[in-house]
């Protein structure tokens, strides 16, 4: 498991680096997997004890990747295991704890209760870690204790089992002591800390541990740090001394640089300056002998000018208190004077900078004894107001002398003294600081009943309560509680001025807002805070437990340092914790305010608020935005998502999902033509959005994924969540492509499908998945029981290699079921030739399968071949984008499938065929009854164009799809494919990417024209047609009632034409520009709803000033300064006409055409001037884009590899 010794020396080192590397090689030369992972193992192991974390990554990475292509998956929990170390030492924390939960999900699989204490304790040791970047971040300090306290349990239940074995697990079982007082100790319960820690030295001392064992050396590091909290300095360094000891005994040189680290800690908390400066620096001698510690030799130079500063402050300090000397004796020989006064008042103004600056560098000794003297100063004033103020600060200084009964008592005699002044404000600090000192000595309940009990309501208290009951009672529901108090104080701005001062003396705590749905969070590693040693590189060698840092104090990055900082309170708002539904921290306004329309700081965001019952819901409505259309349907989704995060746990256990009917504002209802910046514009008014629901639906798949994700302290994953809710398939058809799975990412939503069982269609296309994966989904389905009904599998564009098909071919509830299986995308090779021949063979009910672009060639083809017969009822295969597949192996193939009786659909995409092939591919049309041939990019040509759309023209049958895009199709030639084309029965017709050209646009009208025609599709982009083919073409529509959809992208660019004068127009004057197009020959008798054209085209350039040579295309009473422009204009006229008399299309694509903005908006004018169908005219421009459609028609439809109706 990559865990050795510590104490050898560089040569020895070197030597078993060589060893190792030369059996590795070895390993890797004789093909054993096994070994070559071993030792890869080793390698990383050997280079991160040697604080080569880089180097050990690469190796560790080696192992990795052998283990998951070549291993069982047993082989993977060393591998995750060393990963996660390093990871962590690296400070990455994220790939940390991805691999560290793959770990312990790969030991409870594995019941390795061995491993899940490793596991526990590396996921915990990481949560600590973040909790030393941002000790406000809560959620790291419940996981931290979660898995701390489940290591614990392990390590003592391992060590029961095995008395007889006097070494066996009890470095788990201290080092679990050692963790669980580190964690303590950065809660601030220092004596909880020391009991744990003094625990673990007895078990060492009872046990008989070797003196110089590296577990003694992590529990005097820590006790070193509890001490030097709790003052007690000669234990502190006494611990640190043994520390540093043990360390250099066993040649560990991280721990004995930490060590002269904590050691210099020590000093400067003691104003011993000079003796923290050496032991800085030596830490820094040792530091640099290591690679990869960069971090920690800069925060050790950081330490050192922290030093440096607190040395100039001392200086000040002994300065300014012999200039207070002089002016106590000058005030004392003025007295009953007219300086008196002036006097003591420079006195408590000079005795005010002493103590902050005294606090700034932990000098609480002369910290309190300024504090008295400001109490004289103020008594011999007279003035309670200040008399107050000094009370407070000697409380402050006995808080901070750890004397917490004296503190106690001073902040008492404060409050009286606010009391009896009626300072509202001075009393509730001194009530937020009582509440500070029982929390600091274990009191938590009576700190709760003070800061709760407040005249006027104080954030700074608030947050302390909601610490409170967050950290020390772990009372999720009461922290959510005063978290609403929180959020009411800031909206109405109750913050006291005076609770911004440096008087609120304790730990800094900033609130965590909570949520329904609990979640740990995996923060981005941020940079390290000013005072913190970077304890990302962890010295130890074992995996069970690390030292904490220790940080030096604070001082010096500002003089509110050891002060709580209440003003600077930042508040995020999460619909649900941990998921990524979130919007920016801001500070929230309570309901009642009625304020919810939020702005970021980020213009590429804009947070929308909408209330469903008492409840608020925030989204950034820009993720409901694809290519420039606003669509309201996938708004609906996103709302009806957060909300049901957002329920209380009682009702979200339910499992039921509202169905939104209308989203309104003011009574007006949002639809999909409302604009972005329209809605953009009533966000900023701070106005709700009214959310209708029209009913609830169960949906039990999301249910179970939102459970297993609160269960697994995982986020959950929106576009999924989405996918989910998706009210268009049914429970048993799980269709949740592109949403960024991996096989790490993927666990919760695998054991909800384990737990849901009924699968009749899995869609787990376009993510990152892998080989295990698949293993999973076998154990699924060979649990779930049911052994018949059809299944769809569609894997396609993953990363899936040939063994994922072995998993397929052992399963035999899979082997019973599977009816359609998409793989293509994945590199198979021809290494799943054995593989695809079995699923051929064995799965009687399989009758699509698509292997398109899996990196196959003749071997595999030739397989699949030989695996089909007569009594197979294979009637889809999609091969295309494979190659070299031979000539003879696809006439096998194709002579094959011609035996088959239900063979109904062939693609063979991207395969360049020959006259051969053609010639058997016009047998195959004769004699099977095909619905489906996709031949585009085969480069057929004219010639075999023809005798295939003859040979299929001498069948009965309907063909559903005829793909002969970029197949080199000529003009010539292309007539007598369409009178051809005109006898077959098409629905879907594609001949895009042909050279058409405009001379080719006859043969299209002719065909479009003749009665039998029957294509409801047709696609006609980048065939060169031009404008003027484009109207010829839709103006054959008017005499047509078949054709639904159009696509003719890409046929022209008026763009370029536009910017084409002749160079005498650059002179011509604005005034000259102003001629019109005659076009007055245009009548509004065209179309009977009597279309108003004299107005509906628009210029192409609202500014003309900004490019004087480009005149607008516009209409019969608009401006044309050139010929060319004249027939634009002339040309989209006609084109408007065309469409106003196509009223059976329903969708037309008219993209990369280069249309002016006036052009497209009279074109869709004339698209909605009259009934189309049933349903509203819509349109989607956003760029080169220009899609304009009807309700009920998707004009960006699916991506052509997941059009579900080509597999089915």
């Amino acid at each position: 498991m990559g865990r050795g010794g510590v104490g050898r020396s560089r040569k020895e080192g070197d030597e078993e680096l060589r060893a190792a590397k030369r059996s590795f090689n070895e390993a890797r030369t004789e093909g054993n997997r096994e070994e070559e992972a071993r030792w890869a193992n080793v390698i990383g192991d050997i280079h991160k004890r040697r604080a080569e974390y880089v180097e050990a990554l690469r190796w560790l990475r080696i192992d990795y990747e052998v283990s998951v292509k070549h291993l069982p998956q047993r082989h993977l929990l060393a591998s995750c295991q060393s990963l996660g170390e390093v990871y962590l030492r690296l400070g990455r924390f994220s790939e940390a704890l991805t691999y560290q939960k793959k770990h312990l999900q790969l030991a409870k699989e594995s019941d390795d209760l061995v491993e899940k204490q490793r596991a526990m304790t590396q996921l915990g040791r990481t949560y600590h870690e973040i909790l030393q970047r941002d000790e406000t971040d809560y959620n790291a300090i419940r996981n931290a204790k979660k898995y701390f306290k489940s290591s614990m349990k392990l390590a003592r239940a391992l060590k029961e089992k095995s008395p007889s074995e006097k070494s066996s697990y009890l470095k788990e079982l201290i080092d679990a002591y050692n963790n669980m007082g580190m964690l303590e100790y950065e809660i601030d319960n220092y004596e909880e800390a020391e009991k744990l820690l003094i625990q673990g030295l007895k078990i060492c001392d009872d046990e008989e541990v070797n003196a110089y064992d590296d577990a003694r050396t992590r529990l005097h590091h820590n006790l070193g740090n509890v001490y030097t909290e709790l003052r007690i300095w000669n234990k502190a360094k006494g611990h640190i001394e043994k520390d540093i000891g043990i360390c250099r005994k066993i040649r560990h040189p991280q721990g004995e640089a930490k060590g002269f680290i904590n050691l210099g800690e020590l000093h400067y908390r003691v104003q011993k300056y000079e003796d923290a400066k050496l032991c800085y620096k030596k830490a820094l001698q040792i530091a640099k002998c290591l690679e990869d510690e960069d971090a920690l030799i800069k925060q050790i130079e950081k330490n050192i000018g922290i030093v440096e500063k607190a040395a100039k402050v001392l200086e000040e300090l002994k300065k300014d208190e012999q200039k207070l000397k002089k002016l106590v004796r000058d005030t004392s020989n003025a007295r009953g004077t007219s300086k008196e006064r002036k006097l003591l008042l420079e006195q408590y103004a000079w005795l005010d900078e002493l103590i902050v600056k005294s606090g700034t560098i932990f000098a609480w000794q002369k910290h309190k004894e300024f504090s008295k003297g400001k109490k004289r100063v103020a008594n011999e004033l007279r003035d309670k107001e200040k008399l107050s103020d000094s009370l407070l600060t000697i409380g402050e200084s006995y808080q901070k002398l750890r004397n917490f009964s004296k503190a106690r008592k001073w902040y008492m005699r404060c409050w009286n003294m606010y009391r009896s002044i009626g300072n509202l404000e001075g009393q509730a600090l001194a009530k937020v600081n009582i509440g500070n000192v029982l929390d600091s000595y274990g009191d938590w309940a009576g700190a709760i009943a003070v800061e709760g009990d407040l005249p006027k309501v104080q954030l700074n208290a608030l947050e302390n309560m909601h610490y409170i009951h967050m950290i020390r009672f772990d009372n999720i529901e009461e922290a959510k509680n005063v978290d609403e108090l929180c959020e009411m104080a800031e909206g109405t701005g109750t913050v006291s001025s005076r609770s911004c001062t440096n008087h609120s003396v304790g730990r800094k705590r900033v609130r965590v807002v909570l949520s329904d749905d609990e979640a740990e969070e995996s923060p981005e590693t941020d940079a390290l805070l000013p005072n913190e040693t970077k304890d990302a590189q962890c010295p130890e060698e074992s995996i069970c437990s690390f030292k904490s840092s220790s940080p030096i104090g604070q001082a010096l990055e500002g003089i509110d340092l050891g002060v709580s900082n209440v003003g600077k309170v930042s508040a995020s708002i999460s619909a649900a914790s941990g998921s990524k539904f979130c919007i920016p921290a801001l500070n929230c306004q309570h309901e009642s305010q009625n304020a919810v329309g939020l702005h970021s700081a980020d213009v590429d965001h804009q947070f929308w608020a909408f209330r469903i019952g008492e409840h608020l819901v925030y989204l950034d409505g820009r993720a409901c935005v694809h290519k420039g259309a606003f669509s309201v349907e996938s708004l609906k989704v996103e709302v009806a998502c957060i909300y049901y995060l957002q329920i209380p746990d009682d009702k979200r256990a339910k499992g039921l999902l509202p169905i939104i009917g209308e989203l309104r504002y003011r009574g007006k209802m949002l639809d999909d033509t409302s604009s972005i910046d329209y809605i953009d514009q009533l966000a900023s008014e701070q106005k709700y959005f009214d959310v209708v629901i029209d009913d609830w639906v169960p949906k039990r798949l999301m249910k179970l994924y939102v459970e297993f994700c609160t269960k697994l302290s995982e986020a959950p994953n929106k576009k999924l969540l989405t996918k989910l809710y998706n009210l268009e398939v049914s429970e048993d058809e799980v269709i949740v492509s592109d949403c960024g799975l991996q096989d790490l990412s993927v666990t919760p939503f695998l054991d909800a499908l384990r737990s849901h069982k009924t699968i009749a269609v899995l869609d787990l296309s376009h993510n990152f998945l892998g080989n295990q994966t698949i293993e999973r989904l076998q154990h699924i389905f060979a649990s779930s029981g049911q052994t018949y009904g059809g299944l769809t599998l569609d894997l396609h564009c993953n990363r899936f290699g040939p063994t994922a098909l072995f998993q397929i071919c052992e399963c035999a509830v899979m082997s019973e079921r599977l009816e359609v299986l998409n793989l293509s995308g994945n590199r198979l090779t021809d290494a799943c030739s054995s593989y695809l021949f079995t699923i051929l063979q064995k799965c009687k009910a399989l009758y699509s399968l698509n292997v398109e672009q899996c990196s196959i060639t003749s071997r595999t083809v030739q397989k699949m071949a030989d695996a089909l017969h007569e009594g197979s009822v294979l009637s889809h295969l999609s091969l295309g984008k494979n190659n070299p597949i031979s000539v003879n192996t696809m006439l096998n193939l194709l002579s094959k499938l011609a035996s088959l009786t239900r063979f109904s659909e062939l693609s063979l995409t991207g395969i360049k065929l020959n006259k051969l092939i053609v010639d058997k591919l016009c047998v195959l049309a004769q004699s099977s009854c095909l619905s489906g041939f996709l031949l585009g990019g085969t480069s057929i040509g004219s010639v075999g164009a023809i005798r295939l759309t003859e040979a299929l023209s001498s069948a009965s049958q309907e063909l559903l799809w005829l793909e002969l895009a970029n197949c080199g199709l000529t003009t010539p030639a292309f007539t007598q494919i369409c009178t051809n084309l005109c006898r077959i029965n098409i629905l879907d017709l594609n001949i895009g990417g042909n050279a058409i050209n405009l001379e080719g646009c006859d043969a299209i009208h002719a065909m479009l024209v003749n009665p039998h025609c029957s294509i409801r599709s047709l696609t006609l982009d980048r065939c060169n047609l031009g404008l003027n083919g484009i109207i010829r073409i839709i103006q054959a529509l008017s005499d047509n009632d078949q054709l639904e959809e159009l696509r003719v992208a890409g046929n022209t660019n008026l763009a370029q034409g536009a910017m084409q004068y002749d160079e005498d127009m650059q002179e011509v004057s604005t005034t000259e520009l102003g001629k019109q197009c005659n076009s007055s020959g245009v009548a509004n008798d065209i179309a009977p709803q009597s279309i108003d054209f004299v107005n509906m085209l628009v210029a192409d350039s609202e500014d003309e000033a900004d490019n004087e040579n480009h005149c607008a295309v516009v209409g019969p009473r608009g401006n044309c300064a050139s010929s060319s422009q004249r027939n634009t204009c002339q040309d989209i006229q006609e084109l408007v006409h065309a469409l106003v008399s196509a009223k059976q299309l329903k969708l037309l694509d008219l993209s990369q055409n280069g249309l002016s903005e006036g052009s497209i908006q009279s074109l869709y004018s004339a698209w909605a001037s009259g009934p189309r169908g049933d349903g509203i005219a819509r349109k989607h421009v956003n760029k080169e884009v220009v899609h304009f459609s009807v309700d009920g028609m998707r004009c960006c439809g699916p991506k052509p590899c997941c059009r579900r109706d080509l597999q089915m």
